[in-house]
């Protein structure tokens, strides 16, 4: 009979503190997945060269040498882009996956304390 006593202060707890804390850890991993990933920088960068690699301009103007540049510099952007686009995608599933999960927690976490009564209720049926 002791366990009545603390069942309200439990139920106040799971249903308020617990709420809370949850909601707070779940905009904690929100953030992880967001700052991980860098979708925002990306998103700022996207057509920016990879690591900036780029080819110098030389002192004099020779055609075979601005072709040259050009092309590297096409093909950074373009290596940049894919990557970037990647990382986004991936980022984006990532920060997916981590909203439906935290909204499953948060469900399941509602449903938590009527398990030991659906539990009980299985066990005197299953004696009948």
């Amino acid at each position: 009979m002791q366990w009545l006593i603390i069942l309200p202060g439990y139920l106040l707890w799971h249903y308020s503190r617990a709420y809370r804390d949850l909601i707070h850890v779940w905009g904690n991993l929100v953030w992880f997945v967001l700052n991980v990933f860098a979708i925002p920088r990306h998103l700022f960068t996207l057509l920016a060269p990879w690591h900036r690699m780029l080819e110098p301009r030389t002192g004099r103007f020779d055609i075979e040498a601005w072709a040259e540049r050009v092309v590297v510099n096409i093909m950074s952007r373009i290596i940049g882009l894919i990557v970037r686009v990647v990382v986004i995608i991936a980022g984006l599933v990532s920060l997916l996956t981590t909203g439906v999960a935290g909204l499953a927690l948060l469900i399941v976490w509602a449903a938590l304390p009527l398990l030991p009564a659906l539990f009980l209720l299985l066990g005197v049926t299953f004696l009948i």
